[in-house]
């Protein structure tokens, strides 16, 4: 499932909340996790 330049991280697929299991697939450097949520720290 990989919609966004998003992934679901494996074993989460069913999670309620996806949006904490969501990690960022492409260029992670311009994300950092936050209180269980990606935020785009890029500019």
């Amino acid at each position: 499932m990989q919609k966004m330049g998003y992934k679901v991280i494996p074993g989460d697929e069913d999670a309620p909340l996806k949006r904490m299991t969501l990690q960022p697939s492409s260029l992670p450097e311009l994300f950092e996790l936050k209180n269980g949520e990606w935020n785009y720290i890029g500019k």
